[in-house]
Parts: C-alpha cells; structure tokens; sequence
C-alpha cells in the first residue's frame, strides 16, 4: 500500500457550523469525524482515496463507514463507481 499523506484537519472546525448540533450526542470518534469532514467537502471521493488521506487501511475506512451508517448518519447514493456519499443527519 503506498502511503499518501494529505493534511487532514484533526480539530473538525469545518464540522461545528453544519454538523456539530446534530452529531455531538452520537459520541463520533476521531476518525469517524475525520472521514466526516472527508465527505463533506468531497462527497464523491472513493473509500481508497478517504483511506489514502487519513493514512489508514481502506478496510478501516469500510469499517468507519458502516459503523456511520448503523448510526444512521452517512448514506451512499447512485452506484458504487458513479455514487455519493449524503451526510443524511
């Protein structure tokens, strides 16, 4: 796996005007709030891509996702080429 390392805001100032109000009860953790902060600003972007920014295992970021979306904050639209992530709540 190569490493790519892109800065990744780690204290989520971009989360508190959109996000912080409604995610702040479902107790996120970095790296859920990271992959957050992720989608937001490029909801197309692949998992490989996300993994490549954090710096971690895509298999870790398959992980944050579906935990997200248990929670019911994260949905996938469109296909899985093609698709979007929509930040629901």
């Amino acid at each position: 796996m190569k490493k790519f390392r892109m800065k990744v805001m780690k204290n989520h100032d971009t989360l508190n005007g959109k996000l912080n109000g409604t995610l702040k009860n479902d107790n996120l953790t970095g790296n859920e709030l990271t992959l957050l902060s992720i989608l937001l600003f490029n909801p197309s972007i692949s998992l490989s891509d996300a993994s490549d920014r954090m710096g971690i295992f895509r298999r870790t970021v398959s992980r944050i996702v579906a935990s997200l979306q248990d929670k019911g904050i994260v949905e996938r639209k469109g296909f899985k080429k093609q698709g979007s992530w929509k930040i629901v709540k």
